[in-house]
């Protein structure tokens, strides 16, 4: 269990680690119960496993007292659901004994995350922990996220290949009247997003124009690959990938930064690795 709180940048504070524990232990014990009594009585339930609720203890304990504890139920496939209500919107977190953990934030309004990973990885766990816990600090109405100042001739720098894309586009398009135009309101969002990645100190992508009239962003730490997409309509389309077991994907506005801290904590700690 140690092991998993570790890997946290955050750890809970210990006056109170012992009364939440309890908490925690008796709610999967209701729940522990509730499973055995439905499973004698009815055979298309499956049964959670042991090892399910170790994880979802050790996967609590590791969490920011900033985040609420959620509403614990099991789940009839197999698995214990975490579920925390954002406003108009909702975000889940499942395990089932597998050392995976399946979790996502959905809104309303073109707002939403979604991802696998091992309970062990920092980088992909602690990015959606992190958008969590900002959402959480919106709805109190404080500081969801703060960055430091930007290096502005770092940015005069990485401005000037981004206009030197869109002018490549635009020729492009041009020539050929069948692919869409990159709108200037994409260039204007791309070089907003520039300005947070450079404030989040995550090493400039890879841009590059697509046909559908739209600018991507691209990395590729190690094995990985992680893009952002803008089309100019204020929304980033945002994911990262190393294989079926860890991934995250979702779309927010590009100034909706709690939803967007998680997955810029991420990128940070896939570079980092």
């Amino acid at each position: 269990m140690k092991a998993l709180e570790n890997q946290f940048d955050f750890v809970p504070a210990p006056a109170d680690d012992v009364l939440f524990t309890k908490q925690v232990l008796r709610e999967l014990e209701d729940i522990r119960k509730e499973v055995e009594e439905t499973c004698a009585v009815a055979n298309d339930v499956r049964p959670v496993p042991a090892c399910a609720y170790d994880e979802t203890l050790s996967l609590l304990k590791g969490m920011s007292r900033d985040i609420p504890l959620p509403d614990m139920m099991w789940l009839e496939d197999g698995g214990i659901g975490l579920e925390w209500r954002l406003g108009d919107g909702i975000a889940t977190m499942s395990l089932y004994g597998d050392g995976l953990v399946v979790y996502g934030a959905f809104f309303t309004d073109n707002r939403e995350v979604s991802g696998v990973c091992p309970l062990s990885d920092a980088a992909f766990l602690q990015g959606f922990l992190t958008t969590l816990g900002s959402l959480f600090q919106c709805l109190q109405k404080s500081s969801a996220f703060c960055l430091p100042p930007m290096d502005e001739a770092l940015f005069t720098k990485h401005a000037q290949q981004l206009a030197a894309i869109c002018q490549e586009a635009e020729e492009a398009w041009t020539l050929d009247n069948e692919i869409d135009p990159v709108p200037a309101s994409a260039y204007d969002d791309a070089r907003l997003l520039l300005q947070l990645l450079l404030r989040a100190d995550i090493p400039m992508p890879d841009i590059s124009w697509a046909e559908d009239g739209s600018l991507g962003f691209e990395w590729r730490p190690g094995d990985s690959i992680a893009t952002m997409g803008i089309y100019g309509d204020n929304l980033v389309i945002y994911g990262a990938f190393f294989d079926d077991k860890r991934q995250v994907e979702g779309i927010c506005a590009l100034s909706d930064t709690a939803m967007l801290s998680g997955f810029l904590a991420t990128l940070n700690r896939l570079f980092k690795e």
